[in-house]
């Protein structure tokens, strides 16, 4: 019965993975260096559900060269754990955008992994982590708790970088994005708690699949509503807002900020679309900035289209919009300093305000802070 529960657990486990694999491999055009991790993980979940069931099946038996291959699936067994909390660590650093060079990246969090492992070859003389008697049957060592401790330090520091990125991020989409992320830690802490308490049982697997199937959704939900060039909530996610206002008018006041990013098509022209990306990248950075610093209201940023940009805020004063106008100069300035190529950010920018209870009057406020944005942007050329 137990060997069945064992095979059972981890087929399971193994079809929804290789399912999700599928997924993320068919969606080669839409891949980035997160998704890429995200495979070595699916990889390695199935690797371990593929090492238990060998395990599962080869306890307590004996026949030439038996010890072997339990040694062999009980080595894969402690290592893919290893493997998959720091794919964790990396997943989330990447998803972030903290990791400005992956494969130092990957060499330098792959160190607590490496001793594991060269501890894990030693173990077949030293029983740190587990011990094989001569029947077959496998029992834990003390090194189980550092093995156990190894793996928690990869997802304790995923979860504290990703806290400060929670805290620290100005957009309701990637905070609830974030939030999600800080959640995931519950599944993988239940099911690896039961495993270390109730010798026998086979959970930690499961925890880590159901933490990759609901990665899956908050990373496809992102795509929709998130525009990945920049970071912001795209025009999706916008148009969400605005059915939102529809289903629940409140008589707000709603001021909106249209923003367009002056000589952009020079910018393109004279250095490619390769630093026109990096411009609207460099923009980005100064209106999350800008808007960031103001947390009461919270200011919602949106990537209208090409170089135009959309920032939102309700019931919010005319004292906040002149404090984000003040802020939008410093952090221009601040962000002009280090760029590379010659050329600088400039912005041309309109606001109004009005009663807002409709799409209808979302797009009557926007109509006219567009214009007031082309006023400006026409007074410059004169």
């Amino acid at each position: 019965m137990r060997l069945i529960y064992y095979v059972q657990t981890n087929v399971i486990s193994i079809v929804v993975t290789a399912l999700i694999l599928l997924f993320l491999l068919s969606n080669r055009a839409k891949r980035d260096a997160a998704s890429e991790i995200m495979i070595y993980e699916m990889f390695f979940i199935m690797g371990l559900c593929i090492s238990d069931i060998m395990a599962a099946f080869l306890e307590g038996q004996v026949f030439p060269g038996s010890l072997t291959l339990i040694h062999i699936a009980n080595i894969m067994y402690y290592l893919f754990p290893i493997f998959i909390s720091q794919s964790w660590y990396l997943y989330i650093r990447l998803r972030l955008k903290l990791v400005k060079d992956v494969k130092k990246e990957m060499l330098y969090s792959s160190i607590p992994s490496l001793i594991i492992g060269v501890l894990l070859i030693t173990n077949i003389f030293t029983g740190f982590f587990y011990s094989i008697d001569a029947n077959g049957v496998y029992s834990r060592g003390p090194g189980m708790l550092v093995h156990w401790f190894t793996c928690w330090l990869y997802f304790i520091v995923a979860l504290i970088i990703n806290y400060k990125a929670y805290k620290n991020e100005p957009s309701d989409l990637k905070k609830r994005e974030y939030r999600n992320y800080l959640l995931f830690i519950i599944p993988i802490a239940v099911a690896s708690i039961i495993q270390v308490l109730v010798f026998g049982v086979t959970t930690a697997q499961l925890g880590f699949v159901f933490v990759a199937v609901i990665v899956l959704a908050t990373q496809q939900q992102s795509l929709i509503h998130h525009d990945e060039l920049t970071g912001l909530n795209n025009r999706n996610s916008l148009m969400s807002y605005a059915d939102s206002i529809s289903n629940n008018p409140r008589n707000d006041i709603l001021t909106v900020v249209m923003i367009d990013v002056d000589h952009f098509k020079s910018i393109n022209d004279r250095f490619g679309h390769l630093v026109g990306d990096e411009a609207l990248q460099h923009t980005s950075k100064i209106l999350k900035r800008a808007a960031g610093a103001i947390e009461n209201p919270r200011l919602h940023i949106y990537r209208y289209g090409g170089d135009e940009f959309v920032i939102i805020g309700v019931n919010a004063k005319k004292e906040i919009f002149d404090k984000l106008m003040d802020n939008l100069k410093k952090e221009t300035e601040n962000e002009n300093s280090i760029i590379e190529h010659d050329y600088e950010i400039e912005m041309s920018i309109g606001v109004a305000s009005g009663t807002c209870n409709s799409v209808h009057d979302l797009y009557t406020i926007m109509d006219n802070a567009d214009k007031n944005m082309y006023l400006q942007k026409t007074s410059k050329k004169h």
